[in-house]
């Protein structure tokens, strides 16, 4: 590695936000981008496959598996947080599910900032640049972007029979929960085609630009100032060398809402108590970076049904994956094309809000714990609480950027993050009540028993078994008027040339999974910067150029 390279955009992390970035770019004429990823390549086939979540997601090769502090609002439990550490990052290993989460929610943040190029009408485009939907073509789709997206080749009893009693409750049928509106009941789509996972490196690295290099193994310690600029960053490589890579124009720090932040405060960039703590000299004292963690927590109901229903039995019959494995390899579709939920539901658990605050995965297996399936036949029903109030925190502990973060959610600090999670579990029962699904079911495997009418049984449920549904934001918001740790424009306040892009620049979380909305904020950040830099020469092309956006 040559000691005095120099780059014009530095892009650190090589996730859902970050290969966007660094395709982007990386189409403008002479803009040398590189692209630095801490963990490996993403060679493994349980990454291509859609099912292969489940084997990757807790596997340490592949994923930080940060743990939390134990958590008071969940009866003092550690709860276990895998974050991507591969080519891709988490879109390597998440359960596929495409969700952009509800208009209102990106009109709030437009709200919020002063700055209405972040409504959903304007954050549309930046969606639609990056999709290539296999299913789906309308005003809200993308057909040729770089990310596959379709409906999972699968199909049950099981699962037609909870759409059809949920329908039968009064919740409508929604052929698409990236359309018109959010709420209903219906199939999910995926990040893959074909029976092939489109992960993000999949996607925007597969026929990578010549002026778009890509290292693996490449741990940044800091990103370098200099005179409030950021110049450069220090990497710890594979071989156990640190060196410094210098950079031109704009560092962008990609590295999600966990690793963002701490790589921030090594960098002098935090509140200035925590940065003396650890012995970090303070160049900018802003306590907001790493503060508003949130995430989205889940409480699951468990039921045996019969195994033709279930992926179960694939853990310990030969014969079962045999088939499996052969109808993949001749139809590319079936078992193995599944993620991490196939029918979704989106509903409102109190009248008056702006947008569905719950949200179901419907999965066609059950687990007693991760990675370790029940030995029958069984089928998950995941609920989930969209908009949480409680906030957290990740705080560097050490200034060895080897030493994980100190992780704080704080998860039903605040009371209100009951509601939805209680009503979704009433829910819950009175669809896998009705007349269709409740014929497919032989009994409860968990919880083994629960009255659902009792708000306090329910509530010491919630705290004995709610966990983390992997959607960790916010710890690195944009702010109106030098408030949060971005502008609007993902400009880290106090230092030139250093932007984030990632999940931790929402001002709040998404109604739903959030990788499809990590992606938008890659192709919205490459526009800024493209932008910024049009100036010097560089003029965007067509994917970098929005003509619906409006002009601010």
């Amino acid at each position: 590695m040559n000691k005095n390279e120099v780059w014009d955009v530095i892009v650190v992390g090589a996730g859902s936000s970050g290969c966007v970035v660094a395709n982007r770019l990386a189409q403008i004429p002479h803009l040398k981008v590189l692209l630095l990823e801490a963990g490996a390549s993403d060679w493994n086939p349980w990454l291509k496959l859609p099912i292969g979540y489940y084997r990757t997601m807790f596997d340490g090769r592949y994923s930080w598996r940060f743990k939390g502090e134990p958590e008071d609002g969940l009866d003092g439990r550690v709860i276990e947080h895998p974050r991507g550490k591969v080519l891709g990052g988490s879109s390597a290993i998440n359960g596929l599910v495409y969700i952009r989460g509800a208009a209102s929610d990106y009109d709030s943040w437009a709200t919020l900032l002063g700055d209405s190029s972040w409504n959903y009408e304007n954050v549309l485009p930046f969606f639609q640049a990056s999709e290539r939907n296999h299913d789906i073509r309308d005003e809200f789709h993308g057909s040729d972007g770089s990310l596959d997206v379709a409906f999972p080749r699968y199909k049950n009893e099981f699962l037609d029979a909870f759409i059809s009693d949920a329908v039968a409750l009064g919740i409508p049928f929604n052929a698409d929960f990236n359309g018109r509106q959010l709420s209903g009941v219906g199939r999910f789509q995926l990040t893959a085609a074909r029976g092939i996972r489109s992960s993000a490196a999949r996607a925007f690295l597969r026929r990578k630009p010549s002026n778009l290099e890509v290292r693996v193994r490449q741990q940044v310690n800091r990103i370098i100032l200099d005179n409030g600029r950021a110049v450069g960053v220090e990497v710890h490589g594979p071989n156990g060398n640190v060196s410094r890579i210098n950079c031109r124009n704009e560092v962008v720090v990609c590295a999600g809402a966990i690793n963002t932040p701490k790589l921030l405060q090594l960098s002098g960039i935090g509140a200035a108590g925590l940065l003396e703590r650890i012995g970090v000299q303070v160049k900018v004292d802003n306590p907001e970076i790493g503060s508003n963690l949130q995430d989205h927590i889940q409480v699951r109901m468990s039921h045996e049904t019969d195994e033709k229903h279930s992926l179960n039995a694939l853990q310990r019959s030969w014969l079962r994956r045999l088939r499996a494995g052969t109808r993949y390899v001749w139809r590319r579709d079936g078992e193995l094309t599944v993620g991490a939920g196939v029918v979704g539901l989106f509903a409102y658990s109190e009248t008056g809000l702006p947008a569905p605050d719950l949200q179901m995965h419907v999965i066609p297996f059950s687990a007693a714990q991760p990675g370790r399936l029940h030995s029958v036949g069984g089928v998950t029903t995941s609920i989930c609480g969209l908009r949480p109030y409680s906030r957290g925190s990740v705080e560097a502990v050490s200034s060895d950027s080897r030493h994980p973060p100190r992780l704080r959610f704080n998860y039903l600090s605040d009371a209100r993050d009951y509601q939805p999670l209680r009503e979704g579990l009433r829910l819950a029962s009175k669809v896998l009540d009705g007349v269709n699904v409740s014929k497919l079911i032989k009994s409860r495997l968990f919880p083994a028993a629960i009255d659902l009418r009792d708000d306090v049984s329910l509530d010491s449920y919630i705290r004995s078994c709610a966990t983390t549904i992997f959607h960790p934001a916010g710890t690195c918001a944009m702010g109106h008027n030098g408030r949060g740790a971005v502008d609007s424009r993902m400009r880290v306040h106090g230092v030139n040339g250093l932007r984030v892009a990632d999940a931790s620049i929402m001002p709040s979380i998404v109604s739903g999974n959030i990788n499809s909305a990590c992606m938008m904020i890659g192709e919205r950040a490459a526009w800024e910067i493209a932008g910024s830099l049009s100036g010097a020469g560089a003029t965007p092309n067509a994917h970098l150029a929005h003509p619906t956006m409006r002009d601010q």
